[in-house]
C-alpha cells in the first residue's frame, strides 16, 4: 500500500533525478549534418517575442543565417495575411433584442474626438504581424520579434523563404485545443512547484531560455501541461516540421527557426532528426561586437519593394501598395512590407456634417490644430493645398527613435481620407515618392448614377459622387453597407443605411418598425418630424423635418431581415422624389459556390454558401454547453447539452441551427417536442399593433400623436410603454417535420 510518506519520498526521488540526469539539450543553435548532406543546415530555438531576452545572438548565428540558401520559420509570414480577418468577430448584424437594433440607424456629425483615430497609424493587427512590441516596453525590446528578424534577413538577402507547416492547419489545431487540457496533471503539480519555487511560470521559462537550457525548458513544459495539450501544441506539429526539414535540407543549406520548446525531448525535433540518421549537435560560439555590428547592418539595409495598384471598393481612392496581400478592416486598409518592416495605411472618416444644426461644413483648420499634438515625433514639413473641392495636408515627420514617416489628409465634401507610410529609420524617405506620387482621389463628378450592390437586394439612383462603406467584394465576411452621396450643384446630401436583423425571437409589426426607425433617428438629433406617410407596397414610411435651415426627408423600407433608411438633406423636392422613387427591391445574387457543412457533434449536415461562411472554420470548437467546469472524470451524466450555429446567406440573412441533446435517461416524445416548439414560436409577442392596410394610408402628424422628449432616454421609455401596452400572437404559415 502506497502511504503518504512513501509518496512524498517517491516525488522527492523523481525531482532529484530530474536534476541529476545528464544535460542533453544545452544551446539554442544546432547544426544538422551527415546522412548524405552536401551542406550543413541549422536549427535555432526562438521565442516569438521582441524582448531583448530573445536577442542574445552569437557570431555563429549571423554567419550561418547569412550563408544559408533557405530560411524557414514555423509558417511562412506571407500566408498569415490570407487568414487575417477570418479570426474574430465580423459583420455588423443585429442578433440581440430589437430595441437596440434601431440605434443602428443613428447618424451624427463627426466630432473632434472622432478625428483622433486618424493619427493612429499602427494597430493591433499590424503590430502583431510586423513588430509585437509594446509602447511602454520599447526601451527593453528590439524593433521586431526574432522570427520576423530572421524572415526579413532572408528576404533582404534574396534567399528562399518557406514555412515548415501549413499556417491554416496549424492555427485550426491550436484554436481547437480543449481549454481544460491546458493545466498540469495532478501527479505533476508537486514536482512543478519544487522547480518553480517562488518563481512564476513565465519568469522561469525566460530564465531557462536565457541560460539556453533546453533540458529544463522541456521539463517545465512537460510538467505544466497535459499529454493531449502537448500532443496538439508540440508533438504533432514536430512530426510535420521534421518531415519538411528532411525534404528541404536535401536541396540546400537551411536555417530554420522554431519555438525553443519544439527542439528537446524524446518527441522533439532534435531526436526525430537523429532517428532519421542525421547528426544534430549544438553550436558553441562567442558573442562579440562583430555579431552586433552584423545585426545593425541587416536592420539598416532595405531592399527596393515592388508595388501594385489598389483601389477602394467604391473607387474613391487609388494608390500603389506593396505587392502582396492587403489587410482590410471595414474601410481601413493596411499594406505591410514584410521584407523591410514598413507599411502603408488608409483610414477613412465620414464627416456627416450635413447633420449639423448650424449647417456649416467641416472646417479643415480644426484638423490642422491637432497635428502638432498627434503626429508622432517632430513635424519637419507641412503643406496645405486645395484642388477641385478637395483640401490636402501633406506632412513629413520623424519620430524620437529616428524613424521617418509621411502623412496625407484629404478633406472631401463627404469624408477625411488619411494615407500614411511608416517604417524603420530612413525607409520611408527612400521609397515614399513611389507611393505618394501615385495617389489619386476621386473629385466631385456631376450627374447621377445608379447603385447596384454586388450582393443585390436593391437598386437606387443618387449623385455620381458618392462614398460606400461596408461593401467590399474581397471582405472575409458580409457586412451591411452605407451609401453617402453629395451633389455640388445645390450642396445637397443623400444617404442609404442598410441593416440586417437576425433576431427571430422578438418579432414586431412591420408598420411599427418602419415608424420607429424615423422616431429614433430624429430623437438622437434632437429634432421632430412634421409630415408622415405610411404605404404598403412596398412596406415604406416617409417623413419630413428640419436641420437648421435645411429640410431633411426620410424614407424607411423593410424587406424580410433587411431594413433600409433613406434620407436627403437640403435637396429639392424633385431630387428627393427622384432618389426615393428610384429605390427598388431587387433579387439577391445567388450565383455563389456552396459546400456541405457537417457538424459531427450535433450529427447534421447543411449546404451553405462557401465564401459567406468561411469564418465558421475559425470558430473555436468550444466544449458543449453543459460540459463547462466538468473534468473528464466527474462528468454529470444527467446534464443536457446544447449549442447553436449560425449560417450566413448570400443576402446577408442568416439561418440558425439549434442543437439540444437530452441526457441518456430522458425520454422524448417527438410529437410533444414539436408541439412545445410551435408554442414557443407562437407565444405572445410584444408589438404596438400598428398595421398596414391598402396601398395608401392617410397622413398622420407624429408630433400630435406622440409628445417628443429632448432626451433619448425619455423617448425610449415612451416606446417601451407602447410596446408593452399591446400584444399580438404570431402564426406559423408553413411547417415541415
Amino acid at each position: 500500500m502506497l502511504t503518504l510518506k512513501n509518496l512524498a519520498l517517491l516525488l522527492l526521488l523523481s525531482f532529484t533525478s530530474l536534476f541529476a540526469q545528464e544535460k542533453k539539450y544545452q544551446g539554442l543553435l544546432w547544426e544538422i549534418s551527415g546522412n548524405g548532406l552536401k551542406k550543413n543546415s541549422y536549427l535555432y530555438g526562438s521565442m516569438h517575442v521582441s524582448d531583448k531576452v530573445s536577442y542574445h545572438l552569437s557570431d555563429a548565428f549571423f554567419a550561418h543565417l547569412l550563408s544559408a540558401d533557405i530560411i524557414a520559420n514555423e509558417s511562412e509570414p506571407s500566408t498569415w495575411m490570407d487568414i487575417m480577418g477570418m479570426v474574430g468577430n465580423g459583420g455588423n448584424y443585429y442578433a440581440g433584442g430589437s430595441r437596440k437594433f434601431y440605434s443602428g440607424f443613428y447618424l451624427e456629425p463627426s466630432t473632434k474626438n472622432d478625428l483622433y483615430p486618424l493619427f493612429r497609424t499602427n494597430n493591433y493587427t499590424l503590430n502583431n504581424l510586423l513588430f509585437r512590441t509594446n509602447e511602454n516596453q520599447k526601451e527593453y525590446q528590439e524593433e521586431t520579434y526574432l522570427d520576423m528578424f530572421i524572415y526579413r534577413t532572408g528576404r533582404k538577402y534574396n534567399k528562399k523563404t518557406v514555412g515548415l507547416e501549413d499556417t491554416k492547419t496549424s492555427l485550426l489545431n491550436i484554436m481547437n485545443i480543449d481549454y481544460r487540457a491546458m493545466k498540469p496533471r495532478e501527479e505533476n503539480i508537486a514536482t512543478l512547484q519544487k522547480i518553480l519555487k517562488n518563481t512564476g511560470y513565465q519568469e522561469a521559462l525566460l530564465n531557462y531560455y536565457r541560460d539556453k537550457d533546453l533540458d529544463m525548458l522541456d521539463s517545465l513544459t512537460t510538467l505544466a501541461s497535459s499529454e493531449s495539450y502537448l500532443k496538439t501544441l508540440l508533438y504533432d506539429r514536430n512530426v510535420v516540421m521534421v518531415h519538411s526539414i528532411d525534404s528541404i535540407i536535401k536541396t540546400g543549406s537551411l536555417f530554420a527557426a522554431v519555438g525553443a520548446a519544439h527542439l528537446p525531448g524524446k518527441r522533439g525535433i532534435i531526436e526525430m532528426l537523429r532517428t532519421k540518421g542525421y547528426k544534430v549537435n549544438p553550436v558553441v560560439d562567442r558573442y562579440t561586437d562583430a555579431g552586433k555590428t552584423k545585426k545593425e547592418s541587416i536592420e539598416e539595409y532595405f531592399i527596393k519593394p515592388t508595388f501594385k495598384s489598389y483601389t477602394t471598393a467604391d473607387g474613391i481612392v487609388t494608390l500603389p501598395v506593396f505587392n502582396g496581400s492587403v489587410i482590410e478592416s471595414g474601410e481601413n486598409m493596411q499594406s505591410p512590407d514584410l521584407a523591410n518592416g514598413g507599411y502603408i495605411n488608409i483610414k477613412r472618416l465620414l464627416l456627416k456634417d450635413f447633420l449639423k444644426k448650424d449647417n456649416k461644413p467641416f472646417n479643415h483648420q480644426s484638423l490642422d490644430s491637432l497635428f502638432y499634438e498627434n503626429i508622432p515625433g517632430k513635424i519637419i514639413q507641412k503643406n496645405f493645398s486645395q484642388t477641385g473641392g478637395v483640401g490636402l495636408y501633406d506632412i513629413k515627420s520623424i519620430t524620437k527613435t529616428g524613424n521617418a514617416q509621411r502623412y496625407r489628409y484629404y478633406i472631401t465634401p463627404l469624408e477625411i481620407i488619411m494615407v500614411s507610410m511608416a517604417g524603420e529609420k530612413n525607409y520611408v524617405r527612400q521609397f515614399e515618392n513611389e507611393v505618394f506620387n501615385g495617389i489619386k482621389v476621386k473629385t466631385d463628378p456631376t450627374g447621377w448614377s445608379t447603385i447596384n450592390p454586388a450582393k443585390g437586394g436593391f437598386k437606387v439612383e443618387m449623385p455620381a459622387y458618392h462614398a460606400i462603406h461596408g461593401e467590399n467584394a474581397t471582405a472575409k465576411t458580409l457586412e451591411d453597407a452605407e451609401y453617402y452621396g453629395y451633389d455640388s450643384a445645390d450642396r445637397s446630401n443623400y444617404f442609404v443605411i442598410e441593416r440586417t436583423l437576425t433576431d427571430t425571437e422578438n418579432l414586431e409589426n412591420t408598420g411599427f418598425e418602419l415608424q420607429r426607425m424615423h422616431y429614433e433617428f430624429y430623437n438622437q438629433l434632437g429634432i421632430d418630424s412634421t409630415q408622415t406617410k405610411l404605404t404598403a407596397n412596398p412596406a415604406a414610411f416617409t417623413s419630413v423635418s428640419k436641420i437648421g435651415s435645411k429640410s431633411i426627408k426620410l424614407k424607411s423600407v423593410i424587406n424580410g431581415p433587411k431594413y433600409y433608411l433613406l434620407g436627403s438633406v437640403g435637396a429639392t423636392e424633385a431630387n428627393t422624389g427622384r432618389f426615393f422613387n428610384s429605390f427598388a427591391l431587387a433579387p439577391y445574387k445567388e450565383d455563389v459556390a456552396y459546400e456541405t457543412y457537417k457538424d459531427t457533434t450535433a450529427l447534421y449536415s447543411i449546404s451553405m454558401p462557401t465564401s459567406q461562411n468561411a469564418k465558421l472554420e475559425f470558430e473555436r470548437n468550444m466544449p458543449e454547453m453543459g460540459d463547462y467546469g466538468d473534468d473528464e472524470e466527474d462528468k454529470n451524466v444527467f446534464k443536457e447539452k446544447y449549442s447553436t450555429r449560425q449560417f450566413t446567406l448570400p443576402s446577408g440573412g442568416t439561418v440558425d441551427v439549434y442543437y439540444h441533446k437530452y441526457h441518456r435517461h430522458h425520454a422524448v416524445v417527438v410529437d410533444s417536442l414539436w408541439a412545445d416548439f410551435k408554442k414557443f414560436i407562437t407565444e405572445e409577442d410584444a408589438t404596438n399593433g400598428i398595421g398596414i392596410e391598402g396601398d395608401d394610408v392617410a397622413t398622420v402628424g407624429m408630433s400630435d400623436q406622440y409628445k417628443y422628449s429632448e432626451y433619448a432616454a425619455n423617448l425610449e421609455s415612451l416606446w417601451d410603454r407602447l410596446i408593452d401596452a399591446k400584444t399580438s400572437k404570431l402564426a406559423i404559415v408553413n411547417e415541415k417535420k
